[in-house]
C-alpha cells in the first residue's frame, strides 16, 4: 500500500510486533526490503509461565451463549462447551476464560493476542444483549459492539 500511495516503505510487520510487545527494540526494518523481517535465532530462555487465575462465573454460561452480529464484521457465535464458553469468529475457534464482571479473556492463538470480551446484559441482568470487543489495536479506538440476535 505504501508503494501504491507513493509513500516511504514501512515494515508494518515489525511495527505491529512492537505494538503488541512481541519484538525486541533492537530489531529494525530492512530498508532494502521493507517486508522482510529479520529472523532471530532461538535461544533457550526460561520464560515464567503464569497460571491463569480462574474466577467462577457470576451467572450461567447460557446467559452469554448465542449469535452476535455486527454490520461490518459479520457474525460471532458464543457456544457453551464442556470446558466453558468458546467464541467462533470467521471460522476461528477461541476458548473464553471468565475474568469477572461479565468479562472474558479470549486468546487469538493464530495472532498471539489476548483480547477482552465484555458483555452488556439486558435490564433484568439475566441475558447478554451485546459484546464489546477491542478489535482495532490503534490507541484511542473504541471497542466494536456485536449485538445479540438469538
Amino acid at each position: 500500500m505504501d508503494q501504491l500511495l507513493g509513500l516511504e516503505p514501512v515494515n508494518w510487520s515489525s511495527k505491529l510486533r512492537k505494538l503488541m510487545g512481541k519484538e525486541s527494540a533492537d530489531t529494525e526494518a530492512n530498508p532494502e526490503n521493507p517486508l522482510e523481517v529479520p529472523i532471530q535465532p532461538d535461544t533457550a530462555v526460561e520464560e515464567k509461565i503464569e497460571e491463569p487465575h480462574i474466577t467462577p462465573c457470576d451467572r450461567p454460561y447460557t446467559a452469554y451463549a448465542g449469535i452476535y452480529t455486527h454490520p461490518g464484521y459479520g457474525e460471532m457465535s458464543i457456544q457453551e462447551t464442556t470446558d466453558g464458553l468458546q467464541a467462533t469468529f470467521n471460522a476461528i475457534e477461541m476458548p473464553m476464560v471468565y475474568t469477572g464482571k461479565d468479562t472474558f479473556s479470549v486468546e487469538f492463538v493464530l495472532f498471539g493476542l489476548k483480547i477482552t470480551y465484555t458483555f452488556t446484559l439486558n435490564e433484568s441482568s439475566e441475558v447478554a444483549q451485546s459484546i464489546s470487543i477491542p478489535l482495532l489495536l490503534e490507541p484511542g479506538t473504541k471497542p466494536i459492539e456485536f449485538i445479540r440476535v438469538s
